[in-house]
């Protein structure tokens, strides 16, 4: 019996992009780290220059013979350059949308601050108030 993935057709094309676009990340991290080019990257692994370019771009799927040959230009291990399950690439508008609730978050507690402000003044007009009418109230003593 075959067992069919539960993830639909255009998850999965999201997901392999998700997947690329976080190795070439990964990529690009180690290549700068080393002081290469794409270009001199591409010459050290035997790659075209353009192939390395869509590698870190996710436009180009990779195998392992190539993944071990980049791993070994770039002096890390391969699964140095693998992504972990989460793909840890962010995507623009994941981080536009954190920025967008966090500004919410930001003028809320700006708002709660102004109105705490407001209450501590009027408390403390209260107060005075209070002290003012007990004084008025308050029995004279005699000397």
């Amino acid at each position: 019996m075959v067992r069919r993935s539960k993830i639909q057709p255009e998850d999965d094309e999201q997901t392999s992009t998700e997947l690329f676009a976080a190795f070439g990340k990964k990529v690009k991290e180690a290549r700068r780290r080393v002081g290469f080019t794409q270009v001199q990257l591409a010459q050290a692994a035997g790659l075209a220059p353009s192939y390395a370019h869509e590698l870190e771009t996710a436009g180009a799927n990779i195998t392992l013979k190539t993944l071990a040959k980049l791993a070994s230009c770039l002096k890390v291990s391969m699964k140095d350059l693998v992504p972990d399950n989460e793909f840890e690439a962010v995507s623009p508008s994941g981080i536009g949308e954190l920025c967008a609730t966090l500004r919410q978050v930001a003028d809320a507690l700006e708002a709660h601050r102004l109105r705490v402000s407001e209450l501590t003044a009027d408390v403390s007009q209260f107060t005075k108030l209070r002290t003012h009418l007990e004084q008025l109230v308050a029995p004279t003593q005699d000397p």
